[in-house]
């Protein structure tokens, strides 16, 4: 009875660690995935420009045309907001904030301009 009980334990541990582990590779992959998808939205939004285009839609189109629920109309407004700001305090000298993502078949360069 003993040997079996240190089987559960055992079994039990290992699945709570590759558990763990999962799920903070998991956070880390989501967050480098709303950068890049924030990244790309604003760049092209503003096409070089300090602002965007008034009435342009791109958020909704985008959301329509990939038809995602991780990558809904909601989400794509959260995460564009959220590097427009960052790139709007970084014009303030209040910091500098970069992610630096390597991906198969691009390249993407430092977010530092």
């Amino acid at each position: 009875m003993n040997d079996f009980n240190n089987l559960c334990n055992a079994v039990s541990q290992i699945d709570k660690v590759f558990e763990d582990n999962t799920a903070k590779a998991i956070n880390k992959n989501i967050t480098a995935r709303n950068w890049l998808t924030g990244y790309y939205i604003v760049n092209y939004e503003q096409n070089g420009n300090d602002r965007a285009q008034y009435g342009a839609k791109t958020l909704q189109k985008l959301a329509e045309q990939l038809n995602k629920k991780s990558l809904s109309y909601r989400n794509l407004k959260t995460v564009s907001t959220i590097l427009h700001r960052i790139q709007t305090t970084r014009k303030a000298d209040f910091g500098v904030y970069f992610v630096r993502v390597r991906v198969k078949q691009a390249n993407f360069r430092n977010f530092t301009n």
